[in-house]
């Protein structure tokens, strides 16, 4: 990757980290899945789309391809992705219906040329659980987009469904899944690929409980069935935990081990703050104080799902750290940690701290990135 890739990359996930304190220093910005009219503009949309659909979309097909660097049609899926951002931030949802229906043509033509058409290798017990997942990333982002296409055509054209059933900001969460799950691949491709039958089924069993997991999970939150929400939220906790046990016991040691370690500490917490606000909607929807505390767990959690279990994945992707060992890991992840478990949440109450919490962002992500 050039410099310039990168520094294209750089530039939109640490605009992204900026905006997503919108939230708390800008008025009638309050609340990231707050049904937007046409005449209100949300700028934490822009925080979802830079980092997740922006530059983690751009990420995973520049990795599908093995390219050295972008080629002609990652530019394009990084410029229309850009346009399809914007028309959504300003409401132009004619231009994000164009737009989003050339993204779907463009990560559809990159999986079905590395994958097939169909997806028969999800039922392949032959095929190594690494490649499923980078097949379920390529497919969760082509049907995240898709599926927010119909958000769109139904909530501002046709009407069929009423929005407060559809909400378009929540498909716009899904925009994180297929980051993580390209990241999981990574993962399971460092896991020792040991051909005892247990170990197999035990992958085999991780992949289907994250994926069908997720799905269950997003129709319960669509279907706003909170005692289902606390369950898939539950299971994906002891999911995330026996992925990180089977990384620590399988993996061989290699330097940089650290680093997704970290990120996949970064995603226990994430899971378990999304817990929390799922238990305060559950047993006290009712009280102010509590909706206080929810708004600030619903900005932590989305800064701890991007910026760090995401982001840690974006770096070691970028920068090869699953094959190169060279990286001041030691240094790098105690500064991440001091970033995302102390400023941030001091940013989220008082703008001077956000303000110094993307300086000290900017100048870790080009250290981290493009130094």
């Amino acid at each position: 990757m050039t410099r310039y890739e990168k520094l294209t990359i750089f530039s939109f996930v640490a605009i992204g980290f900026v905006l997503g304190f919108a939230g708390s220093v800008i008025p009638n910005q309050k609340n990231l899945l707050l049904w937007t009219s046409s005449t209100s503009f949300q700028i934490q949309r822009l925080h979802i789309f830079f980092f997740n659909l922006i530059a983690g979309g751009t990420i995973i097909l520049w990795f599908t391809k093995k390219e050295t660097n972008f080629s002609k049609s990652t530019w394009l899926y990084l410029i229309i992705s850009s346009i399809y951002a914007f028309s959504l931030f300003l409401n132009l949802y004619t231009v994000s219906l164009i737009s989003g229906t050339l993204l779907i043509f463009i990560v559809e033509s990159v999986r079905i040329k590395y994958f097939g058409i169909l997806p028969f290798a999800f039922f392949d017990y032959k095929v190594r659980v690494c490649k499923k997942f980078h097949l379920a990333s390529l497919l969760c982002l082509s049907i995240g987009i898709f599926l927010a296409q119909l958000a769109i055509l139904n909530n501002y054209f046709i009407k069929i469904i009423p929005h407060d059933i559809l909400p378009l900001n929540y498909f716009y969460l899904g925009f994180s899944f297929p980051l993580s799950l390209i990241i999981f691949s990574i993962i399971y491709d460092l896991i020792d690929n040991k051909n005892t039958i247990a170990f197999k089924l035990q992958k085999e069993i991780s992949f289907w409980l994250v994926n069908l997991g997720v799905i269950t999970f997003f129709v319960f939150i669509i279907l706003k069935i909170v005692v289902g929400e606390l369950i898939c939220a539950s299971l994906l906790i002891i999911y995330i935990l026996f992925t990180a046990y089977l990384f620590i016991k399988n993996s061989k040691h290699f330097e940089n081990k650290k680093f997704l370690l970290s990120g996949l500490m970064f995603l226990i917490i994430t899971s378990i703050t999304g817990f929390l606000m799922i238990c305060l909607q559950f047993f006290y929807s009712n009280i102010q104080s509590y909706q206080t505390l929810n708004n600030f767990l619903l900005q932590i959690h989305g800064y701890l799902a991007l910026y760090g279990w995401s982001l840690s994945g974006l770096i070691v992707i970028i920068r090869k750290l699953h094959i190169k060992n060279k990286f001041p890991n030691n240094t790098n992840i105690f500064f991440h940690w001091f970033l995302l478990a102390i400023l941030v949440p001091l940013g989220i109450f008082n703008s001077w701290f956000a303000l110094f919490s993307a300086i000290l962002f900017t100048f870790y992500f080009w250290k981290i990135l493009i130094k």
